[in-house]
């Protein structure tokens, strides 16, 4: 697909310069723009975590930090997720091992910062790009238009929500469903520029610029874990 700057290259030159740039049909041609797969927190579990997932010791390597971990780990694009324990300077690659909602723990604030003994999960190739997380007593669905769904892993939401290219934001909360009796991720693809009352505050997606009514902050909300509303943006391209 072409993007908008090349379109604009091969118009007139007068007419290219009466499109404003701030238009709302820039705007929404900007929303929708693809960027590369990234390494993004998914979430924090208990401390022997990895020696849970893993049965062979040889599969765990020693790293200093979780961008060391992710760093290597990506390396290998079979992988999908990084597993890093800072009180124990671990790291655990694996392409198959994504983590239940029932393995969530709360992390230390909810701009994904896992505490020093838990084990920071990061999925490798991730198409949004992860901003805090949100109290679920402040969220609501109902007000939160887009499609919703339930996944077993966070990928899949992430994944799902991208192949819907007017979606720029992905809500992920891992919770469990009584009815079914299953362990899930809740799961909303937003195809707005804008969410309101959903999250309690208004957040403008400009990639650069957030601003939030009410007082309200990401560092002032829930801890991410479990039953929290995992927040995802896709980065405005200008």
């Amino acid at each position: 697909m072409l993007s908008l700057q090349l379109i604009l290259l091969t118009l007139p030159l007068g007419y290219a310069l009466s499109i404003p740039l701030s238009s709302p049909s820039f705007a929404r041609a900007a929303a929708v723009e693809q960027q590369d797969p990234s390494p993004q927190f998914v979430g924090c579990t208990d401390r022997g975590y990895i020696q849970q997932i893993t049965n062979h010791d040889s599969a765990i390597i020693p790293r200093l930090s979780n961008e060391a971990c992710t760093m290597y780990c990506s390396e290998d694009s079979t992988n999908k997720y990084a597993y890093f324990n800072d009180k124990d300077s671990e790291c655990y690659c694996s392409g198959e091992d994504y983590p239940a909602s029932s393995d969530f723990r709360d992390a230390n604030n909810s701009v994904g910062t896992c505490q020093p003994s838990q084990t920071t999960v990061t999925y490798l190739t991730s198409p949004f790009i992860f901003t805090h997380c949100v109290p679920s007593d402040s969220y609501s669905r109902s007000s939160s238009n887009g499609k919703s769904f339930t996944a077993s892993s966070p990928e899949y939401c992430l994944d799902t929500c991208n192949t819907t290219p007017s979606s720029t934001i992905a809500h992920v909360q891992p919770t469990y469903d009584a009815e079914d009796d299953w362990w899930v991720f809740d799961c909303r693809c937003v195809s707005s520029r804008q969410r309101t009352e959903a999250i309690g505050g208004l957040f403008v997606l400009d990639n650069s610029q957030r601003a939030f009514d009410a007082g309200w902050a990401p560092e002032e909300g829930a801890k991410c874990g479990f039953q929290s509303v995992f927040v995802y943006e896709r980065p405005v391209l200008q």
